[in-house]
């Protein structure tokens, strides 16, 4: 049976293979670009509401649906609405709402990608389009508008009665790949006063002192006399100085339009995203017991402790035997059920773990217990109750 413990973070990747083979990638660099994130240059959410349009009679059906009043609305601003009460114009549309994120830094013109969820009584929005429509940010400015044919990954078959469905959503949900076109860039402002700010994805301090500490050494920043620009403010948060000519420059950053001549503080940030650092973690193993997967950390250790594995196996056999009377006596031929139970306990192995042991030794050492993964979380989570294992253990 192939058995497979990974071991996967920051750290070590080990894989237990069938012949329990053993590799081993350990502690490496990453770049800060992959680990952390300026503070101000971040993504933003849009959202607006919308009407879809051209669906085959599974809209939102009722001539009082938020859908009917919306295409009376559009009909008036037309000019089309005749004389009098009209009927029926919701089953063919929907009432739908419309979200996006745009990136930092996202020019008009830019195209982005935008979700659509219907909001009414549609059962689904399959072959419909997206009528146009404004997507605001949370200041209530509009930065995008959208509009296109819906992808919903879903098929229909059927006919009056019945109708077949297949894909992956339920169709009241879809998307327009590149649906919106943004209309004004977002401010973005990266800098405050003389300083720019990092912020890690997973914040943890020893990460944030080596990040500081790497930064420090960049030969631009002692060009202009600055002996440590950059240092740790908390586990998320590393606070970098400007160099004082760079500070005027600065200011105009955060107004679309004006950050011409500032291909300076663009190097600088360049150089900072590309540096190397290698981060640390949390000594952590996680365990699903659905699937069997392992995940441990590289700085998982566990204190001497014994274990002992033992297999019980269990075989139940059903035969059936047909009885029936003997010569000349009453009675009927009968199928009778005979049930044979056979219990069956493996030796028990004891092995004891020294004291500190790594993640591989004590890979190896499960391994040689002929444990399956799910042995493995069963022993992982005793010896965690045991006070031995000196690391956190999450249970999915």
């Amino acid at each position: 049976m192939h058995r497979s413990l990974l071991l996967a973070g920051l750290g070590i990747l080990l894989t237990l293979s069938p012949t329990y083979g053993l590799d081993i990638f350990s502690g490496f660099g990453v770049r800060i670009k992959d680990i952390a994130m300026i503070e101000g240059a971040r993504p933003n959410q849009l959202r607006g509401m919308g009407l879809v349009t051209g669906l085959d009679r599974t809209g939102d059906r009722s001539d009082n649906s938020l859908a009917f009043e919306m295409m009376k609305a559009i009909m008036r601003q037309e000019g089309l609405i005749p004389d009098g009460e009209i009927s029926g114009l919701a089953q063919n549309n929907a009432a739908v709402m419309v979200y996006a994120e745009i990136p930092p830094f996202a020019k008009p013109g830019t195209k982005i990608d935008v979700q659509i969820a219907a909001i009414g009584g549609a059962t689904s929005l399959t072959g419909g389009v997206l009528l146009q429509t404004p997507l605001k940010g949370a200041d209530g400015n509009v930065y995008a508008v959208a509009q296109g044919a819906l992808s919903t990954g879903t098929f229909e078959f059927g006919g009056n009665a019945s109708k077949v469905r297949k894909g992956g959503t339920s169709g009241t949900v879809a998307q327009v790949p590149l649906g919106a076109i943004v209309e004004e860039e977002i401010p973005v402002n990266m800098v405050r006063n003389q300083y720019i700010y990092l912020s890690l994805k997973n914040p943890d301090f020893t990460t944030a002192v080596r990040m500081a500490d790497a930064i420090n050494t960049m030969k631009l920043f002692k060009e202009h006399l600055i002996d440590e620009p950059a240092s740790p403010i908390d586990a998320a948060t590393i606070r970098i100085e400007l160099p004082e000519k760079l500070r005027d420059q600065a200011k105009n950053f955060a107004t679309p339009g004006r950050r011409n001549g500032q291909p300076q503080l663009i190097r600088i940030i360049h150089q900072i995203e590309n540096m190397i650092v290698e981060p640390d973690q949390t000594a952590r193993i996680v365990v699903n017991e659905r699937t069997g997967t392992i995940v441990v950390g590289e700085h998982v250790r566990i204190s001497t402790v014994a274990i002992s594995h033992g297999a019980l196996s269990v075989s139940i056999t059903e035969n059936a035997q047909v009885s029936q009377p003997g010569a000349f006596a009453e009675g009927d031929t009968e199928t009778v059920d005979r049930t044979s139970v056979d219990v069956v306990e493996g030796g028990g192995q004891t092995n004891l773990l020294q004291g500190g042991i790594t993640v591989a030794e004590l890979a190896k050492a499960l391994n040689s217990l002929g444990t399956t993964s799910r042995d493995i979380i069963a022993i992982l989570q005793a010896i965690k109750k045991a006070g031995a294992l000196q690391a956190d253990l999450i249970i999915m």
